[in-house]
């Protein structure tokens, strides 16, 4: 069997091409236009949602160092509260039923990023799954890995808890180029607070005891970080802080370790804009449309930021650049009008050279000819202005010769003296000419 001909890269694979960098492009400029996507990943009652209400407690408070958190509209606002209520007033937490977006504004010294948080049920991360969440986690901006050390001792309970965040990993390995997550990804190990009790330990953790820790009981997922997200870290983080009595809060909620991720996401955020601000250049150097709405969106979530200056500089500089091309261009193709001006005016000169040289041609028809290549040639004086001259002097020549015919004729025009007078103006070299001439009309007059 004949093999069949090979294909041939046409109009349609490159128009292929343009739609895959136009949607690659789309969805750069998606992310840094639009607000941040934060996914809190965890299984049911690993405490995400008490995590989240007391992320907001703390930041809005004022209780976590240079960072403060907003809620960005009323629906946010009262989720939130309505958790926290519950929580001070020392209720056991209870589990999500609902998926739920969240609003939120994250002031981190004078950056500000707008941040959608979803609070769900932990039920939809298990493998095997396909709940909305996923989308969601799908397209996220920063994830934090939920993980409780004390929920379970069962190995094959904690594979599986692994097993869920590899499979997410997975996700975002798959559409990388260099089989990274190509998002800053942190590790939070939940309700640390357990553990210390469990060790001995008082209420601080140490930097060993946490990586040791992380080793033994999750070994899957901190293989899979150091190898395609090299820049995570792992927080130990507790909400209510020691005396918890299972899901109820303490007398005294004293938090641990909550101010850590904050920092870090939004300076893991920051540092991927810029990053991604780069790579825009790169890619779409030429949009300039697309760059300023880019750098107006970075502009206003750093306001202050060193590379903010660098950035509109650099787009101002490419801008300048652009006029003075579009000048450039616009001169080459003035100047290309011009040439082609130029020729069809030499061309209509050299027709008027070859009509003169006839000589079946009359000298009215000549007179005529080289008055016509001054009417249809307006820009002759301009551009070829010795030609002109030379135009305007043969139109003379030839009227004073067309003169002379139409007295030896008998057949003069009636503007004849018109157009000798104009010859004698143009042409008072011809003078001598002229007046033999009117001489020559005079006898013929006489005789009559």
């Amino acid at each position: 069997m004949d093999a069949p001909p090979p294909r041939v890269a046409g109009k349609g694979s490159g128009t292929s091409v343009s739609n895959r960098r136009t949607t690659r492009l789309d969805a750069l400029e998606a992310r840094l236009t639009g607000p941040k996507r934060i996914a809190l990943f965890g299984h049911r009652n690993v405490g995400k949602t008490t995590l989240l209400a007391m992320f907001y407690r703390q930041a809005a408070g004022g209780l976590v160092p240079g960072v403060r958190l907003a809620a960005a509209d009323a629906p946010t606002a009262e989720y939130l509260a309505e958790k926290i209520a519950q929580i001070e007033a020392g209720d056991p937490t209870t589990g999500t039923l609902s998926e739920t977006e969240l609003h939120l504004r994250l002031y981190h010294g004078p950056a500000r990023f707008e941040l959608i948080v979803k609070d769900y049920q932990g039920e939809h991360v298990a493998l095997g799954t396909d709940e909305p969440i996923q989308e969601f986690f799908a397209g996220c901006d920063a994830v934090f890995l939920c993980l409780d050390p004390e929920g379970s001792s069962d190995a094959a309970e904690r594979r599986r808890r692994q097993q869920e965040v590899e499979h997410l990993l997975e996700r975002y390995i798959e559409r990388s180029d260099d089989i990274s997550t190509e998002r800053p990804v942190a590790l939070l190990l939940t309700k640390f607070d357990r553990v210390l009790a469990r060790e001995g330990r008082g209420s601080t953790a140490d930097e060993a005891f946490v990586e040791d820790l992380v080793d033994r009981q999750y070994g899957m997922t901190r293989h899979a970080l150091r190898q395609h997200a090299p820049d995570g870290v792992i927080f130990a983080v507790s909400s209510f802080g020691a005396g918890s009595d299972g899901n109820r809060p303490p007398s005294e909620i004293r938090p641990m370790g909550l101010e850590g991720p904050l920092g870090w996401v939004a300076e893991q955020l920051e540092s991927h804009d810029r990053a991604q601000m780069e790579l825009l250049w790169e890619l779409a150097g030429d949009d300039l449309p697309r760059l300023r709405r880019c750098l107006a969106a970075y502009e206003r979530r750093y306001p202050r930021s060193n590379r903010t200056y660098e950035f509109r500089e650099r787009l101002a500089k490419q801008t300048r650049g652009r006029k003075l091309r579009h000048l450039a261009w616009g001169g080459a193709a003035a100047a290309g009008l011009v040439g082609l001006a130029a020729l069809y005016d030499l061309w209509g000169y050299q027709r008027a050279v070859a009509f003169e040289s006839d000589t079946g041609n009359t000298a009215t028809a000549v007179a005529s000819r080289w008055g016509a290549l001054l009417d249809e040639h307006p820009t002759l004086p301009y551009l070829l202005p010795r030609y002109a001259r030379d135009a305007r002097i043969k139109v003379a020549e030839w009227t004073v010769k067309a003169g002379g015919v139409q007295v030896a004729a008998g057949t003069v025009d009636p503007d004849l003296d018109a157009k000798l007078e104009a010859a004698r103006v143009q042409a008072p070299q011809l003078a001598p000419a002229i007046r033999e001439g009117e001489k020559s009309r005079e006898l013929v007059r006489h005789d009559e």
